[in-house]
């Protein structure tokens, strides 16, 4: 189920916690079916009028530390990595929908997680994290 308390115009970014894959095939990461393998670590608001790539390359951006807003080191994560994972709310009667970060783009994946409805959770940690970084961007916009 979609509605766990969040606006349906936020994206939400799932990273994996054990990167081992990578040892084994680095161009090929496996899609996560456990819920318990990936952690949330940010919810993004994006602009609906753009494409889906042009939402996903948004949310790319800021998890790279190009912009200024150093967002990944304000929330006390790394950059987003090949196998990281960004999921859409579900649009106009469609299901939600994940994309999986490749070496090079995007690539839609249905893991089973995502049609369960069996979301993964975020670390208290990050929440912590989450909270200071809004309040700070509330400070600085006033």
């Amino acid at each position: 189920m979609w509605d766990n308390g969040f606006s349906s115009k936020n994206v939400i970014v799932y990273y994996r916690k054990d990167a081992s894959w990578l040892a084994h095939s680095p161009l090929d990461p496996p899609v996560e079916d456990s819920p318990d393998s990936l952690v949330e670590v940010h919810r993004e608001v994006v602009a609906w009028h753009r494409s889906v790539e042009a939402q996903l390359e948004d949310v790319w951006a800021k998890m790279q530390n190009i912009e200024s807003g150093d967002l990944p080191a304000r929330l006390g994560v790394r950059s987003m990595m090949h196998g990281d994972m960004i999921v859409m709310p579900p649009m106009e009667g469609k299901s939600a929908k994940a994309f999986q970060c490749e070496m090079t783009g995007w690539r839609e994946v249905r893991p089973e997680w995502l049609v369960k409805g069996d979301f993964p959770k975020s670390f208290s940690e990050l929440m912590s994290c989450r909270e200071e970084s809004s309040a700070k961007d509330a400070t600085a916009q006033s």
